[in-house]
């Protein structure tokens, strides 16, 4: 009987020693609210809302240590509204985040799939939208994914370990179209996508630059083919964009302070899917200033805030937006809290093509001016 239990067990330990080198975890948040907005279209409106300063999704991740230090590592998530069940961005299953790859703690990480870009991976943690605000705090029409209007398709990503506090990665994301396709050789490059980022951490300071490049996004018309950025994701129609951003943050005892700076430039831009009256010029540029901080009041009171001027300049006009937003946060517990947020944006129009107010994510206003005001709660599993 002994020796019968005594085979039994040894028979059970090479499933067990494999079952502990791996894992699965099932992750995601929940934020939902109600929400008052000045002008919308030249009248108020009070309505529910999801995700206002985190993105309802779900997920599953997880990691299998094959040896030598190496690990495979996966991701899939999925964002979708608390209000109505749609799926978001893309509509599809996993369009929040789909990704596989190979992580070493010597040598970095390499992930292929559906992923974050590096404006994200790098400058999220310096800006109100990417951290702690949500899509309300974006920049004007998060002309520079510093919130994450759109993800990238096709992509490989490398990221390095930390080294004396420094970081680097970069990313590379195909087209999925032959060099033949648009018949002048270039269908290769038609909507494909390439940056770069930088970190560098010492104590409590933390500063991050990041770089990258599309070309026509959004032009998924030949055959079906999803590009780097794909339809349903993209907010320019444009020949190629730019984004670069630094950003700089601190932490102090109770207050982390942190400001970024970004810009972008488009090249021959034809369509803003937010706005309907900007209907294309040669080119089109915003730079946008940020400063933030969040101040921990107690363990579990929190106010945050947010100021952000951006400056465009489209066919000899100079329009410009001054936006200040803050967040209170009540911890009923480690994982569920309660938040009131308001918004305020003002634009100076310079006669240009932007003509009306439009807090990012929310409809556009009748005019120059636009607040909102919000109260909700979060869960975090």
């Amino acid at each position: 009987m002994k020796k019968t239990l005594s085979a039994g067990l040894l028979a059970t330990l090479p499933l067990a020693a494999a079952h502990a080198q791996s894992s699965v975890t099932l992750f995601g948040q929940i934020d939902a609210g109600v929400a008052y907005v000045s002008n919308v279209g030249g009248s108020h409106a009070f309505m529910a809302a999801s995700g206002s300063t985190q993105s309802t999704r779900w997920g599953l991740r997880g990691t299998e240590d094959i040896g030598g230090g190496t690990s495979v590592v996966f991701q899939f998530r999925n964002s979708f509204s608390i209000v109505n069940g749609s799926q978001w961005p893309s509509g599809s299953m996993w369009g929040s985040q789909a990704q596989v790859g190979l992580t070493n703690k010597q040598w970095g990480t390499l992930l292929m799939g559906r992923m974050i870009d590096p404006m994200g991976d790098y400058l999220w943690a310096f800006s109100s939208g990417g951290d702690w605000g949500g899509s309300h705090f974006a920049h004007p029409y998060d002309n520079d994914n510093i919130w994450g209007a759109f993800l990238v398709n096709n992509a490989v990503k490398y990221r390095s370990p930390e080294y004396h506090g420094l970081s680097v990665g970069g990313m590379y994301a195909f087209s999925n179209k032959s060099s033949s396709t648009s018949g002048d050789g270039s269908g290769f490059a038609d909507n494909r996508m390439w940056g770069a980022g930088a970190r560098y951490t010492n104590g409590s300071l933390r500063v991050a630059l990041a770089y990258e490049h599309l070309d026509n996004p959004g032009d998924d018309t030949t055959g079906g083919t999803k590009g780097a950025i794909d339809t349903d994701d993209y907010n320019f129609t444009t020949r190629s964009q730019s984004l670069f951003g630094l950003g700089v943050l601190y932490n102090f005892p109770a207050v982390t302070v942190a400001a970024n700076i970004t810009r972008t430039t488009l090249d021959q831009p034809t369509s803003l899917w937010s706005n309907v009256e900007f209907t294309g010029a040669s080119s089109l540029a915003f730079t946008n200033y940020e400063i933030n901080a969040v101040y921990h009041v107690t363990h579990a009171f929190d106010l945050s805030g947010a100021y952000t001027y951006t400056r465009a300049t489209v066919s000899g006009k100079a329009p410009h937006w001054n936006q200040i937003g803050v967040i209170a946060n009540y911890a009923l517990s480690k994982r569920t809290s309660l938040y009131a947020a308001g918004i305020y944006q003002k634009l100076h129009s310079d006669g240009s093509q932007f003509a009306n107010a439009e807090i990012n994510n929310i409809s556009e206003a009748a005019g120059d001016k636009q607040t909102a005001v919000l109260l909700g709660i979060k869960h975090n599993f």
